[in-house]
């Protein structure tokens, strides 16, 4: 018998492969079935992302739990144009444990088999630099972006598990019934380690290990994970700058620290430049996050990571290489060159 050459066995490794991957894509990229079985809750449906994606996942004829921070919010997502029942929204500060305990004997209540996601998305910048911040809003940033996003996550864990429980108790050749999964945003500050963002950035990059770690936690559970991780966006978050907030951050300081780092006159210019505080070329379309976080939603197996926006796309890439000394003198060359 002749030996079959090794390049032709090899040839043969790399097609299937291909082909594998092929299908892998192709069943990933294959949507649920019948949205109107199922139930979404989504956090931070005051305005930005989280009103845009609570509106079309209703849309779509999900179920919709929309966790707003204030009645003002609550009231303006409900004059959304959809179906009526297909948007409940409500009180649900991701700090406060009895809003978020509320929240999920809401669900519960009212879908007995379980939620089919969870969609964490509320979320704040509230701090400077270092220096001139104030503790309580550094401790702010953690406490609603990391802190609330993990109280949420445990809260709504056991009704993920009774949907994935539900899964083997029904028709278990249904191929379009999806997985439970929870779909948080990100950042790429939960990559990027850039001034003067280090209280935001810190955040989230507590928010991307429990990306990981939880994601590797409940995978046996039958639950899965997408991390949305977008650049900066044409949103409130980062365009509204607040008066209060910029008073706030000068008065907490004397004139000779101020003076280091330019002066009132200077800081005060600067930090009206945007919410963030610094340059920021290119804010992107937040319809692309949306987009992105609503095809993870009604995908059969969502993707781990989904890098919105060319500047995470390519800080994926090269964040986790770039020399410490060279995103140094990125991070403080860019800063400095804030128009004010």
């Amino acid at each position: 018998m002749t030996p079959i050459p090794k390049s032709a066995v090899a040839a043969a490794a790399v097609a299937a492969a291909a082909i594998a991957v092929a299908l892998s894509r192709r069943s990933r990229g294959r949507a649920c079935a019948d949205p109107r079985r199922l139930a979404v809750l989504v956090t931070g449906c005051d305005s930005g992302f989280g009103r845009a994606i609570a509106v079309q996942l209703a849309a779509r004829g999900f179920t919709v739990f929309a966790g707003c921070l204030t009645n003002a919010g609550v009231a303006d997502i409900l004059t959304a144009d959809v179906a009526p029942g297909s948007l409940d929204a409500f009180v649900m500060d991701i700090t406060n444990a009895e809003h978020v305990t509320a929240a999920r004997d809401r669900v519960q209540k009212m879908f007995p088999d379980g939620l089919y996601c969870l969609i964490n998305n509320a979320g704040v910048h509230s701090a400077y630099n270092w220096e001139l911040t104030p503790m309580d809003l550094i401790k702010r940033d953690m406490e609603v972006n990391y802190f609330g996003t993990v109280q949420v996550c445990k809260a709504f864990l056991p009704l993920l598990r009774t949907f994935a429980a539900s899964l083997t108790t029904t028709n278990s050749n249904d191929k379009t019934r999806p997985a439970p999964r929870i779909v948080t945003i990100s950042s790429i500050a939960g990559t990027a380690k850039v001034t003067p963002m280090g209280s935001y950035v810190a955040s989230k990059h507590a928010v991307m290990a429990l990306t990981a770690t939880l994601r590797q936690e409940i995978r046996d559970q039958g639950i899965l994970y997408s991390s949305i991780e977008p650049t900066y966006c044409d949103t409130p978050m980062v365009t509204q700058v607040s008066p209060a907030k910029i008073n706030r951050i000068i008065s907490a300081n004397p004139k000779d620290v101020l003076d280091v780092y330019g002066g009132e006159a200077y800081l005060r210019k600067k930090l009206a430049v945007n919410a963030m505080h610094t340059r920021i070329d290119n804010l992107i379309d937040p319809q692309l996050v949306v987009d992105a976080v609503v095809t993870q939603t009604m995908r059969l197996q969502p993707d781990l990571h989904v890098h919105v926006g060319a500047d995470a796309k390519i800080f994926s890439i090269i964040g986790g290489i770039m020399p410490a000394w060279m995103l140094d003198r990125l991070a403080i060359n860019l800063d400095k060159s804030t128009p004010v």
